[in-house]
């Protein structure tokens, strides 16, 4: 009977952690990507010096997140939105309006895709 409750015990832990982590995830890059359409709209408008600080307020909140990020997900993800910001910084320096969108798309892309990539669905399951 105490193995049972200990197993039961460990397994609502692991199911409560995977829930948690999936909000997490789904919090987080919910909050980065309205940090990163703030910088497109800025891009857009052709407002470079706006787009830099709120690019750089992006990379401080992603410095904030990125550990966290890297204990739940596979590490070459939460790498991909990290050389997506540096690729998106030099093509502000270099007002290039391309590859900004460019990049900022592809980051949109990355920080939706690793929360449903965690999500407990029957596709990742399979």
């Amino acid at each position: 009977m105490k193995r049972f409750i200990l197993a039961l015990i460990l397994t609502l832990t692991v199911t409560f952690f995977s829930f948690y982590s999936v909000i997490f995830l789904e919090k987080t890059a919910f909050e980065m990507t309205n940090i990163l359409k703030e910088v497109k709209e800025s891009v857009q408008e052709g407002d470079w010096q706006s787009a830099q600080l709120k690019l750089k307020n992006f990379t401080q909140e992603w410095e904030k997140k990125h550990f966290w990020w890297e204990l739940l997900v596979n590490h070459n993800e939460v790498d991909m939105v990290s050389n997506g910001l540096a690729y998106l910084q030099s093509y502000l320096e270099t007002r290039n309006l391309a590859e900004a969108l460019a990049e900022i798309n592809a980051l949109f892309n990355h920080l939706e895709h690793i929360p449903e990539g965690e999500r407990l669905t029957i596709r990742n399951l399979l």
